[in-house]
């Protein structure tokens, strides 16, 4: 990930988009339910 955030530019797109930060909020909130296998390819990312 070191070097990608120069590709992420701020949203000034007109369609609805989420966040970085909300995306995480969402994936660490789904982790509790998530199946062994994507927990492992979410990790390992």
């Amino acid at each position: 990930m070191i070097g990608r955030s120069v590709e992420v530019k701020s949203n000034t797109t007109k369609k609805r988009t989420t966040s970085l930060y909300n995306q995480g909020l969402y994936w660490y909130s789904a982790i509790p339910a998530m199946r062994d296998e994507w927990l492992i390819q979410l990790m390992t990312a």
